[in-house]
């Protein structure tokens, strides 16, 4: 079987979220989980690292812009630019 186990990372410690996943969707803001019985979860996190050796999927929560920190790596989708690839907005 390939499914990972999924975990969320806080305080040095990875804390088990679903066993048995088998479909991981990022997402700006949150990761979809799905595993082999039909549990769902939409975590708001990103994706910290993915050990499929180990079967093991690790995730961390985004800090919140309310809290003083920034929400880094994560993009609307509202930044087009030019086929010229020099950065110009269209």
């Amino acid at each position: 079987m390939c499914e990972a186990n999924a975990y969320m990372y806080q305080n040095e410690k990875e804390e088990l979220l679903l066993e048995c996943v088998d479909k991981v969707v990022p997402g700006i803001g949150e990761v979809y989980l799905e595993n082999i019985f039909g549990q769902r979860k939409t975590i708001p996190a990103r994706i910290r690292e993915l050990r499929l050796i180990d079967h093991r999927i690790i995730l961390e929560k985004i800090k919140d812009d309310a809290e003083g920190q920034s929400v880094e790596g994560l993009s609307t989708g509202d930044d087009k630019t030019t086929d010229g690839g020099n950065g110009e907005k269209v």
